[in-house]
């Protein structure tokens, strides 16, 4: 059997595929053939087929590394439930666990093993890897490796090393979208050996693009999401898509949320009852979507102004992945400008503003310069704002970067929930609520506890007061209140959680460590807000808005391109010179291949305008019309 019949064969076995989409056979071929690939292509393409028939048809272990936990779960559980033995180091994890999963994947014959960057760092994971059977590296997401990506992370510097001890196996860094600089950097930082490169444009011709300014969002949002079709609205905040959720349930509109705050199981079912259809409309934050693959959504809406182009770019391309006509839209008003910069200022704070984070904390921490190492500041960070006088998003991302650049550790898992045990016998509880007829909240509260868990008469149940809020349709104040006062009345035992935060001191005090990495920091936050304001610049442009995109990323053909279908195409076809109509029908011919008139008046409304400009392209055998009279462009 040839190779491209075993690797047709390996695709139409595990994944029922007859065909592989251009270039997803090339790039296995490269890797067979030993070759360095980076490959960025569109949301929706398929990125993880390509890594997994080629980890098939290499016949050895294939080693991804990805940043994003839900996913490599997710691709676990898919190669499981084809026959395909895989395993992924995620979660907290002891290292008697960790040690037996390696044992699992080295003599196990496993064929896949899933990591986070951070995993590399581990001394067991760095014993270990050099004597698997490896035939692969795959780097996801890729673009964090550089500065010039939308999501930079320091612990993909700590990949590329690791060619030193892997002679001879290939490596393929994926991502969706990529700066030239980015993928400059990428090559440079993963130490790719003149790799081949594959760079698709992100556009899909069958997705219309379009920014709506108006007064009321949410009426607006309301009127786009009726019909019932399938949509993703994306909000900037967790608690923005609960309520937005619930207002367009009260609207009569099949909606739910989903952010990061979620549990597994919930997420599970929220995803469940999306893909089948039971609730057409997900509004949610920039959690929702990577792995995820429903291919009918119809409408992708911004309600919030994301803060870079690629993450833009991802998340509409979750439209339309069928091939049918579908949109990608984003709604501002006029108070959007003010609030974008504002929280953009929040998040970029400067390099004094994080040293003064630090100095607090220590300060706080009581430890003299040159000790302190592994002390720990456990703290709500809503109160710490409060305290040192400073906006909730500025400390946190000051955090981050003295995450980031070593100086402390974040453990945001150390949050408790809370719990909650009913004291009575179920025989009298149950009399006694039978008997409360005056209504009251707590009682309330009391009778949905009984309906909660049929373990809580038995031993405390965690939960959230956050979620049994939404669940109960009450405010999360109120819940909590009702709970206290069925403490004190003796029905239950209930010890409110926290939503405190650990911050632990990696390194000894040393007051000066941050102005090693101030030109670091800076150059980080100037890329963030210059991507921020490409971002709002595109929400202003009157051009062609895959245009603005395609020239943002570098795209050979972005000048003159007019896709003929955003909002502004449209817009400015009214007032079409002859050579811009000429020009207009050879772009939408290239990504249609045939239109009829009717088609083309579509983007061309101006019918005579348009019967010009066809009669120039035929008479100068640019364009041809075959006998169905559909206009085609001449090779």
């Amino acid at each position: 059997m040839n190779k491209g019949d075993r690797l047709a064969n390996i695709l139409k076995r595990y994944w029922g595929y007859d065909a592989f989409r251009y270039p997803q056979r090339e790039i296995i071929t490269d890797l067979l053939q030993g070759r360095d690939v980076l490959a960025v292509l569109p949301t929706g393409f398929g990125k993880s087929l390509i890594y997994q028939v080629a980890g098939l048809a290499m016949n050895k272990l294939t080693v991804v590394i990805s940043p994003l936990v839900a996913l490599m779960e997710d691709q676990k559980d898919g190669l499981l439930r084809r026959g395909i033995k895989a395993e992924a180091l995620t979660g907290r994890i002891g290292r008697t666990r960790m040690r037996t999963l390696l044992d699992n994947v080295r003599f196990g014959d496993y064929r896949f093993l899933f990591l986070s960057p951070e995993r590399l760092k581990h001394t067991l994971v760095r014993n270990f890897l050099p004597h698997l059977n490896t035939g692969l590296w795959v780097v996801d997401e890729a673009h964090c490796v550089s500065e010039w990506g939308h999501d930079f992370r320091p612990e993909y510097l700590e990949i590329g090393p690791w060619r030193e001890h892997l002679p001879g196996v290939p490596f393929l860094a994926l991502t969706a979208t990529a700066l030239p600089e980015t993928r400059r950097d990428i090559i440079e930082q993963l130490h790719l050996n003149n790799p081949q490169e594959y760079n698709l444009s992100f556009y899909r011709n069958n997705i219309s693009y379009a920014v709506d300014l108006t007064e009321n969002k949410f009426e607006r949002l309301g009127e786009q999401v009726k019909q019932g079709a399938p949509a993703v609205v994306y909000v900037g905040a967790r608690k923005k898509s609960v309520d937005i959720s619930r207002m367009l349930r009260e609207q009569g509109i099949g909606a739910d949320f989903f952010h990061g705050g979620l549990s597994r199981d919930e997420k599970t079912d929220k995803l469940h009852d999306w893909l089948s259809g039971t609730t057409p409309v997900m509004v949610a934050t920039s959690a929702f979507g990577m792995g995820i693959d429903k291919q009918d959504v119809r409408t992708v809406i911004h309600f919030d102004i994301p803060w870079t182009i690629e993450q833009y770019v991802q998340e509409s391309g979750r439209a339309g992945r069928d091939g049918l006509p579908a949109r990608a839209l984003a709604l501002i008003d006029t108070r959007d400008r003010e609030n974008f910069f504002q929280l953009l200022a929040m998040q970029t704070p400067s390099v004094e503003k994080i040293r003064e984070v630090y100095l607090k904390i220590v300060g706080r921490l009581h430890v003299p310069t040159g000790d302190g190492e592994g002390a720990e500041l456990v703290a709500d960070i809503k109160d710490l704002a409060r305290r040192w006088e400073m906006p909730v998003y500025t400390l946190y991302v000051s955090l981050q970067m003295l995450e980031k650049y070593g100086l402390v550790e974040l453990d945001e898992q150390s949050a408790r929930l809370s719990q909650v045990q009913i004291l009575s016998e179920p025989a009298v509880l149950y009399q006694v609520l039978q008997n409360q007829a005056d209504g009251s909240r707590h009682w309330k509260v009391l009778e949905n506890l009984v309906r909660s868990s049929v373990d809580i008469f038995d031993y405390p149940v965690k939960f959230s007061e956050r979620r049994w809020a939404y669940q109960w349709e009450m405010d999360q104040k109120e819940v909590r209140q009702a709970l206290e006062r069925l403490r004190r009345l003796g029905w239950i035992a209930y010890e409110a959680g926290s939503d405190k935060l650990t911050i632990r001191l990696t390194l000894p005090r040393d007051d000066d460590y941050i102005n090693m990495h101030a030109a670091a920091i800076r150059k980080h936050m100037d890329i963030k807000r210059r991507k921020a304001e490409k971002m709002w610049e595109y929400m202003q442009t009157e051009t062609c808005r895959v245009q603005f995109i395609k020239t943002y990323f570098g795209e050979e053909d972005a000048g003159g391109f007019r896709c003929g279908r955003c909002d502004n195409c449209r817009r400015n076809a009214q007032n079409l010179t002859l050579r811009q109509a000429e020009q207009l029908v050879i772009n939408l011919l290239k990504q249609m291949d045939f239109m009829d008139f009717a088609a083309l008046s579509e983007h061309i409304p101006d019918r005579e305008l348009l019967h010009r400009a066809l009669s120039r392209l035929l008479d100068n055998r640019r364009i041809g019309m075959d006998v169905r009279r559909m206009y085609f462009l001449k090779k």
